[in-house]
């Protein structure tokens, strides 16, 4: 189990408009958060900032984390090109995620890594090798975390836990 850092509030239900805080609370510096009200629809959000989500013409939440595997990936990637200075014009990486029932879920996650370049067969295989245990998004996928949801009242107090 990891290091569980200083507990950090979301004091912003929405930009501008207070929460008491409680019911966003995180234990980590890596959160992410969604609210949902009548009058303003969805909003999520993480430390960097507002991500538009559902029907406010934004994303929706599979297609984001498809993107955020393969996002993951690709930095591992690029960051080990940029320190190796290795000849590569671009890399590309992309998720598809197959939908099974019971519960509904991801079945299947397939990982297409397009690397171009000068880089020979076994070198390109190296390179991804070289980034497979730091793809902190799949491994988390393949290596199930503990989940844990909390059902809490406004001001915090807990109501029920499930795993």
């Amino acid at each position: 189990m990891g290091k569980v850092e200083a507990t950090a509030p979301i004091t912003e239900v929405f930009p501008g408009e207070k929460s008491t805080g409680a019911e966003l609370e995180t234990i980590s510096t890596h959160y992410g958060s969604c609210a949902w009200t009548p009058k303003r629809g969805y909003t999520a959000w993480t430390k960097q900032g507002e991500v538009e989500m559902f029907e406010n013409g934004g994303q929706r939440a599979v297609e984001l984390m498809l993107m955020t595997t393969a996002a993951c990936l690709n930095y591992f990637l690029a960051e080990h090109v940029k320190v190796h200075d290795l000849p590569v014009t671009s890399i590309r990486v992309a998720c598809d995620g197959a939908i099974v029932p019971d519960p509904d879920r991801l079945g299947r996650i397939t990982t297409r890594v397009t690397i171009e370049g000068t880089l020979s067969r076994d070198e390109r295989k190296a390179l991804l090798e070289a980034c497979q245990n730091k793809w902190k998004v799949m491994n988390t996928i393949t290596h199930g975390p503990v989940c844990e949801t909390i059902l809490v009242t406004p001001s915090g107090e807990v109501i029920d836990r499930a795993s």
